[in-house]
């Protein structure tokens, strides 16, 4: 009787063992899943609203009577004043407005005086950069025709809106991230997410 219970409280035991091993196993893999670079991004990922300009997003008046509306190649004048925009979802109508770091400034040049590598991200003279400037993060609106420069009224940085954004003099020393566009029937379109680091660099 004595060697059949003790028999039987080993055979528990181990099923008890079994049981949590494979409970623990479980666990484990579930905290692997969880840990993955797709999971975790689906935990953190930004309303729409807050998210980076996306590829195929719209353009859309920041402010002023056309507030919200859809930019249009004719809506840019040739060597300003600049546009101030936000991005939008085409799909949804949702203006990507709850970042400080969506703000656009848009732009339109001669076409020809454009480096090679801006006309790439231009629409016939239409250049498109982050408003947001790299030395501090002051917002940009202004374009400054006798210099010819993008210019920041904080600090007096300038910056070249005919070559990639670059800063032409400080206290600025990067340049402004860039926004590649195309057209659609008119329609200013994001081509691609912003070429380059967005605002100041954190200390």
């Amino acid at each position: 009787m004595v060697t059949f219970v003790s028999y039987y409280r080993r055979e528990i035991l181990s099923t008890n063992k079994t049981i949590r091993r494979n409970f623990l196993k479980g666990v484990a893999g579930a905290g692997f899943i969880a840990s993955t670079p797709e999971f975790a991004f689906a935990a953190k990922e930004k309303p729409p609203e807050k998210k980076r300009p996306q590829e195929g997003d719209f353009l859309a008046f920041q402010k002023g009577e056309k507030k919200g509306e859809i930019i249009r190649e004719e809506h840019v004048p040739m060597e300003g004043p600049v546009v101030m925009a936000f991005p939008m979802d085409p799909e949804t109508g949702i203006i990507r407005k709850k970042s400080r770091l969506n703000q656009v400034l848009i732009l339109r040049v001669e076409p020809s005086s454009l480096s090679e590598e801006t006309q790439v991200n231009a629409v016939n003279g239409i250049v498109a950069y982050s408003s947001v400037c790299s030395h501090q993060g002051c917002v940009i609106n202004t374009w400054n025709k006798e210099k010819q420069q993008i210019l920041c009224m904080c600090h007096g940085s300038g910056f070249d809106a005919r070559n990639e954004g670059k800063a032409l003099n400080g206290p600025a020393v990067r340049r402004l991230a860039g926004l590649p566009l195309t057209t659609q029937d008119g329609v200013l379109v994001v081509r691609e997410k912003f070429n380059g680091r967005v605002g100041a660099k954190k200390k």
